[in-house]
C-alpha cells in the first residue's frame, strides 16, 4: 500500500483506490442510544433473528425502547411527528414508507462497475436502527471526536447498465476512534447500550448517491479499518439487505490519521499491517477500498462505487 506521509504537515494529499490482497472476519465493540431514540422506535417495526449474533443482549434492551411511551397519546405524537420530520427530509419517499422502492434511472454510466463483494454484517449490527425514523440523518457523529470525514457511496444497477439506483436505503455504521460500537457493551470498551452513535440512514437521490458526516473510524484488534453498509431495494420494511458488505481505507491513510494527537493515544493497528491479513476481505478487497482524498490531519473524503445486481 502507500507510504506513510512523514512531514506531509498541513499539506493536502491525496489517495486513489488501489488494488489490496484478500482477507476474512472478526468482531466489534459498544454505544448509549438518547431519550429520544427510545421513543421512536416502536416494537412492531422491526424484528431481530434469533440467528444475528450478539443481538440477544439488545433484543431484551431495544424491543423494549418506547414500550410504555408507545402506548399512550404523547408516544404516538412523539413518533409521527419525527416519521413526518424523516420524510420531510426524504420528499421521495411518498406513501412507499420509510425505506422507497429503488429504481433504476436513465442516466449517463460508464456501464464498467460490479457487484460489490459480500461480507459479514458482523456482531454489531443493531437492527433496532431500521426501524427508526430519527435514524434518516445524514451527520452520525453524535459528538464523537475524530477527523471528520464525509463519506460518499454510489449505489449501481449492474444488471441494468450500472445506472444510478434512486429511493435505495443505505444504512451504515462503524466503531469510534476508540474502537467501541454503539448499541452495546464489553468490559474492555464499557457500556454503550443505550447509544446510536456512527450509525444512520440515507436514501439514494437520483445520482444513487449518498452522503454521510462522520468521523475516520477507529481500529479493534483482528479487524483492518472498516465501514460497514447495507443496501435495501423493493423493501420498504427492511426485511431483507440486497447487498451487505464493508469498505476498507488506503492503509497510508489509516496510518496518517493514526498518527494524529486525536488518535495517537491508541497508536497504530499492531494486530494488523495489512488488508491481506484481515479474513473478512479473503476474496481481494479492490473493489472495497474507497478513494480518499484531503489532508488526514484535519478532514477527509471517502467515496466508493457499489455495484448491486438489482
Amino acid at each position: 500500500m502507500g507510504t506513510h506521509p512523514r512531514g506531509a504537515g498541513r499539506d493536502r494529499i491525496q489517495y486513489f483506490r488501489s488494488g489490496a490482497p484478500p482477507g476474512h472476519a472478526s468482531p466489534h465493540a459498544g454505544a448509549q442510544a438518547g431519550k429520544a431514540a427510545r421513543q421512536v422506535i416502536p416494537r412492531h417495526q422491526f424484528t431481530v433473528p434469533e440467528s444475528d449474533c450478539a443481538l440477544a443482549d439488545m433484543r431484551g434492551r431495544a424491543m423494549n425502547i418506547g414500550n410504555g411511551n408507545a402506548r399512550s397519546k404523547a408516544g404516538k405524537a412523539l413518533r409521527s411527528k419525527a416519521r413526518r420530520q424523516a420524510l420531510g427530509k426524504l420528499g421521495a419517499l411518498g406513501a412507499a414508507g420509510l425505506f422507497g422502492f429503488g429504481t433504476s434511472r436513465a442516466a449517463e454510466t460508464d456501464g464498467s462497475c460490479t457487484v460489490i463483494p459480500e461480507e459479514t454484517q458482523g456482531p454489531y449490527l443493531l437492527r433496532a436502527i431500521l426501524g427508526n425514523p430519527a435514524m434518516v440523518r445524514k451527520d452520525i457523529r453524535e459528538g464523537k471526536a475524530g477527523i471528520p470525514l464525509t463519506l460518499r457511496l454510489k449505489v449501481k444497477n449492474v444488471s441494468d447498465g450500472c445506472r444510478p439506483i434512486e429511493n435505495a436505503a443505505v444504512y451504515i455504521w462503524h466503531c469510534d476512534k476508540g474502537g467501541s460500537y454503539s448499541g452495546y457493551s464489553s468490559r474492555e470498551n464499557g457500556n454503550h447500550a443505550d447509544e446510536t452513535f456512527l450509525r444512520g440512514i440515507q436514501m439514494t437521490d437520483r445520482n444513487g448517491e449518498v452522503n454521510f458526516t462522520t468521523i475516520f473510524p477507529g481500529w479493534y484488534p483482528g479487524r483492518i479499518t472498516h465501514i460497514h453498509f447495507q443496501v435495501y431495494l423493493n423493501d420498504n420494511r427492511a426485511v431483507a439487505a440486497t447487498a451487505t458488505s464493508q469498505l476498507a481505507f488506503p492503509q497510508n491513510v489509516t496510518r496518517a490519521v493514526y498518527d494524529t494527537p486525536l488518535y495517537r493515544g491508541r497508536g497504530q493497528n499492531r494486530t494488523l499491517s495489512d488488508i491481506s491479513e484481515d479474513a473478512v476481505f479473503s476474496e481481494g478487497a479492490s473493489r472495497q477500498i474507497a478513494a480518499v482524498s484531503g489532508d488526514p490531519t484535519q478532514s477527509l473524503a471517502a467515496m466508493l462505487e457499489v455495484g448491486i445486481a438489482g
